[in-house]
C-alpha cells in the first residue's frame, strides 16, 4: 500500500491565486519587513504590495501583459525581483526564472521555448540577452525592462491593476526548468494552487513563528511563497561567498538557512570559530543533494539543527525531516496530504520497506504537466496522478525516506547497481576531500564504471591512488572508480547544484564514450 503522510491533513487547500499570501500579509502585517535584499535594498510587505500592483498597472498598459503571457526573469532575488512575480500573477502572466549567468546560446533556448512576452533581466544579464536576441528572431519577445528599474518604473503607476479572473487549479504560476544536470531540461507547470498547497504543506511541517528571520540560498522562488505566507522576512540575492553569508547571519539575525548541500559546506568549512560566527542561527534546512554526513555532524558540532527536505521542479514540497526527530541521512516522512510508493522501475513491482525503488508521489502540489511536451509529461504523470519522481530512495521501517541517487545517474557495473552519492560521501569522509562528485565511464568488460571528481581543501594535499585505497577499504571493489581527477572546483548551476552533464561530457573527452571504439586502459 503506499505510504500516507504521518501529519493531519490540510484539506480543503483554499482555491486561490498565489498572490494571495501577499495580499494578506499586506494587509495585517504592513511594516513587517518581507524581503530584505543583499543588495541593500528592502521592502515591507505593505511596500511591497503595493508595488506589485503598481507594476501588474504598468505591464498592462504599457507591455501589453495579457492573460497567458510568460514573463521571464534573469536576475538575483530581491524586492524587485519579489514584485515582479506577483506583478506578473496580477497581470494574469505565468513567470519563468532564467539563470542570470546563462550562455547567450543557453538563454535564447529558454526565451523561445517559454514563449517569453516581456523580460526583466539584471545589469549582469543583459549583454547575454542581447546577444541571445541576435541568435535567434523572438517575435513574441515584446519588452525588455531593468530588473533594477522596477520603483522608478512605476512611481507615477495607479495600485490598481485590471482584474483578472485566474482559475487556480489550471492556471499556470511557474514555468520552472530543472537545472539541467543532465541535458537541456524541460519546463515543470506550477499551477497557483501547487504554490499554495506547497507553502501550506511546508510551514505545517517547519512552522515559522513570529521573530523568524530565512536566508535562502536556494533559487528565489523556492522559498518566496512560504515565506511570505508565514509573514517573516527573507534575506535573499547573488549567490555569496561564505564570508558575505556569515555577515549576512550576523547582521540581520537569521535564525534559519535554507540552501543546498554544497553552500552549507562551504559555510561551515569558513567557520572557523563555529558557532561565534554563525550568529543567531539555529536551523539549516537542505534540499537539492543528499547531505553528507561530514557536513551534518559539522553543523550540529555548531550548535545548528541541521535537517533534509525533499523539493522538486515537478513538487515544491515532497519530503520534510522534523526537528524533532532529527535524522541527517534522511528526507523524512512525505508532507501532509501526500502518498508515496516505491516501484522498482525494471518490473513495475512495488516494493517495501529497505528495498530501492523509484520514489513516486501523489498530492495537491504535483504539477500540472511539462510546458509544451505532452510526451515527456505522459511519461512522468500517470492517469492516477501519480508523478514518477526518477529518484531512487528506499522506506525505513518507520516510513522515513532515504534518497540513493537519481535512476539516471545509476551505473551499473556488471550488473550491479551502485549509486554515485555513496561514493561521494565515502570520498567526503576523508578530511583532504572538500566536494565529491561521481559520474559513469564506458567499460569495456563492465559496461559501466564509476569515474569520481574531487576538490581538495585548502592547504591540504592528497594522492589519487591515495583516494582509491581510502575507498577499498569502505566500500566493495566494484563500486571503486576507475580513477580519481582532482579539479579546482565543480561546474554548479543556480543554487549551488552540481552539473553532472558538464562532468560528464569532460568524462566523454577523456574516457570515449560506449560504443564509439575508444581505447580504455
Amino acid at each position: 500500500m503506499p505510504l500516507a503522510s504521518p501529519w493531519p491533513s490540510l484539506a480543503p487547500y483554499p482555491t486561490e491565486p498565489a498572490w494571495t499570501f501577499l495580499a494578506r500579509a499586506a494587509q495585517r502585517t504592513p511594516h513587517q519587513p518581507a524581503v530584505i535584499g543583499l543588495d541593500g535594498q528592502s521592502a515591507t510587505y505593505g511596500e511591497l504590495w503595493d508595488r506589485s500592483r503598481r507594476l501588474a498597472r504598468f505591464l498592462q498598459r504599457d507591455a501589453n501583459v495579457v492573460p497567458g503571457d510568460t514573463v521571464a526573469v534573469a536576475a538575483p532575488g530581491s524586492r524587485d525581483t519579489a514584485a515582479i512575480l506577483h506583478a506578473a500573477w496580477l497581470a494574469g502572466a505565468r513567470v519563468s526564472f532564467l539563470n542570470a549567468f546563462q550562455r547567450p546560446a543557453e538563454m535564447a533556448h529558454y526565451l523561445a521555448d517559454a514563449e517569453v512576452a516581456v523580460a526583466f533581466v539584471s545589469a549582469s544579464a543583459a549583454p547575454a540577452l542581447n546577444e541571445a536576441r541576435q541568435l535567434a528572431d523572438f517575435q513574441c519577445l515584446r519588452h525588455v525592462y531593468r530588473s533594477a528599474q522596477v520603483w522608478d518604473l512605476t512611481d507615477a503607476e495607479p495600485p490598481r491593476p485590471e482584474p483578472i479572473a485566474v482559475d487556480p487549479a489550471r492556471q499556470d504560476a511557474l514555468l520552472v526548468y530543472s537545472s539541467g544536470t543532465t541535458g537541456w531540461p524541460v519546463a515543470a507547470r506550477q499551477s497557483h494552487l501547487n504554490r499554495v498547497a506547497a507553502a501550506r504543506q511546508r510551514l505545517a511541517v517547519l512552522p515559522l513563528p513570529r521573530g523568524t528571520v530565512v536566508l535562502s540560498l536556494r533559487p528565489f522562488w523556492t522559498d518566496i511563497s512560504c515565506c511570505i505566507a508565514a509573514r517573516v522576512p527573507l534575506v535573499t540575492g547573488a549567490d555569496p561567498q561564505p564570508a558575505a553569508i556569515r555577515a549576512a547571519l550576523q547582521q540581520h539575525r537569521v535564525t534559519l538557512l535554507m540552501a543546498r548541500p554544497t553552500s552549507v559546506q562551504a559555510l561551515l568549512d569558513s567557520a572557523a570559530n563555529g558557532a561565534a560566527e554563525l550568529g543567531t542561527l539555529r536551523v539549516i534546512e537542505c534540499s537539492g543533494a543528499p547531505l553528507p554526513a561530514p557536513v551534518a555532524a559539522m553543523a550540529e558540532r555548531a550548535g545548528v539543527a541541521i535537517v533534509q527536505s525533499y523539493q522538486m521542479t515537478q513538487a515544491p514540497a515532497v519530503n520534510f525531516t522534523p526537528l524533532a526527530d532529527r535524522r541527517p541521512a534522511s528526507v523524512g516522512p512525505p508532507v501532509p496530504d501526500t502518498e508515496e510508493r516505491l516501484v522498482d522501475p525494471a518490473t513495475g513491482r512495488e516494493v517495501g520497506p529497505g528495498e530501492t525503488g523509484e520514489v513516486w508521489i501523489r498530492g495537491p502540489q504535483v504539477m500540472l504537466g511539462y510546458w509544451r511536451h505532452p510526451a515527456a509529461t505522459a511519461a512522468t504523470l500517470l492517469p492516477d496522478g501519480w508523478l514518477r519522481t526518477g529518484d531512487l530512495g528506499r522506506f525505513d521501517a518507520n516510513g522515513y525516506l532515504y534518497l540513493m541517487d537519481r535512476l539516471k545517474a545509476l551505473i551499473k557495473v556488471g550488473g550491479w547497481p551502485v549509486y554515485p552519492a555513496e561514493i561521494e560521501a565515502s570520498l567526503l569522509t576523508h578530511p583532504a576531500v572538500r566536494e565529491a562528485a561521481v559520474v559513469a565511464v564506458p567499460s569495456p568488460t563492465r559496461g559501466e564504471q564509476p569515474l569520481a571528481f574531487v576538490v581538495l581543501r585548502a592547504e591540504r594535499h592528497v594522492e589519487p591512488a591515495q583516494l582509491l585505497g581510502w575507498l577499498a577499504e569502505r566500500l566493495a571493489p566494484y563500486k571503486i572508480p576507475r580513477s580519481i581527477d582532482v579539479l579546482d572546483s565543480l561546474p554548479k548551476g543556480a543554487g549551488g547544484k552540481v552539473l553532472r552533464r558538464e562532468l560528464e561530457e569532460r568524462a566523454r573527452r577523456a574516457y570515449g564514450s560506449p560504443g564509439d571504439g575508444t581505447p580504455l586502459a
